[in-house]
């Protein structure tokens, strides 16, 4: 039987096509009820691998990835709005916005550089490009984050918890925020740096959000000493939060009994009360099981948080904090 000579549009082609795909599409997803994280990727003898067993593992890399791609695609749209409010190009933003304002190297640049890698032998004409690409990034990502701010940029994804856990046990310290809200703690040491910076930020965040976040701090260190003396007393006379604030601020007095005893004088405390708390050994008994119990957890590096009993233990969790929040909420 001869074959039916039929002619099609470009528009009736591309309509039989998408209708192929549909259909083959919804026979698979007929055949396949299995989610998506339960296909198999691999077969070995021992057992299927599953998709969702790889993404547990690399969980971090994928969410690196996702965060790096949104970030650049936000900027790229953020760039040509800005511009076009500007009424020049992207080229000519950048120019003025990064290009022009970015840091030149300085002798101490290359001193530091040359020390950081001893190992090679660069020549100052090498460092100068180095040097000049590594700062003309970090301009690149300082506008980025105040294009971000200016036009109210709110990201909803955040890295994964890691796991669940129960913090009805552990000793918190209470800084800001309501009772009934989403618990954001925050698990800091205070010969931390790093933990101090976050902790500025959070509360930051605390003072945004009054009646939907109840921030808690965790003291973990691997020796209580003073600074777990001190807490153990300012919260017995439910001043905890102020002597945070000040040892946050005042972080090289941390181990001066006179600057605690200064600071319950100034907040008029029962300080002949807080002498004796100051040197009980026995008030560090609830610092000390708490530390235990994140060590059995094998939970040591700080700074972390706990968000809803959630733990998140990304090294970039403050950038999405807010997200973290955000998606916690009880929905209406």
């Amino acid at each position: 039987m001869p074959l039916l000579n039929i002619t099609l549009s470009m528009c009736q082609k591309r309509i039989l096509l998408f209708s192929l795909i549909f259909c083959l599409g919804f026979h698979s997803c007929m055949n396949h009820k299995e989610p998506f994280e339960r296909k198999v990727i691999a077969y070995t003898d021992t057992g299927n691998v599953y998709l969702a067993e790889v993404d547990s593992i690399a969980h971090n890399d994928i969410f690196e990835i996702r965060a790096q791609a949104l970030n650049d695609l936000l900027f790229e749209r953020l760039l040509l709005k800005e511009a076009l409010a500007r009424k020049m190009s992207v080229d000519s933003l950048l120019e003025i916005e990064v290009v022009r304002k970015t840091k030149i190297p300085k002798e101490n640049d290359f001193t530091m550089f040359k020390i950081a890698n001893a190992e090679k032998q660069w020549s100052d004409a090498e460092i100068d490009i180095i040097l000049h690409s590594i700062f003309e990034g970090e301009r690149r990502m300082i506008f980025r984050d105040s294009l971000f701010e200016s036009y109210k940029v709110r990201m909803n994804i955040s890295p994964k918890s890691a796991q669940f856990l129960n913090t009805d046990s552990i000793l918190t310290f209470n800084i800001n925020g309501s009772t009934n809200a989403v618990e954001v703690i925050l698990v800091m040491d205070f010969d931390c740096g790093h933990c101090l910076e976050h902790y500025k930020k959070v509360y930051s965040l605390s003072e945004k959000y009054t009646k939907d976040m109840n921030f808690k701090l965790v003291y973990l260190t691997g020796y209580y000493d003073l600074p777990g003396l001190a807490l153990m007393a300012a919260k017995f006379q439910n001043v905890e939060k102020k002597f945070i604030e000040r040892m946050i601020d005042s972080s090289h007095l941390i181990q001066e009994v006179p600057f605690y005893i200064r600071i319950a004088e100034e907040l008029s405390l029962d300080t002949v009360q807080f002498q004796a708390d100051l040197h009980n050994r026995m008030n560090l008994k609830e610092l000390m099981e708490t530390r235990d119990y994140f060590i059995g957890k094998n939970i040591q590096a700080t700074p972390i948080y706990i968000v809803n009993k959630q733990l998140f233990t990304h090294p970039k969790t403050a950038d999405y904090l807010e997200a973290i929040i955000n998606q916690n909420m009880p929905t209406e």
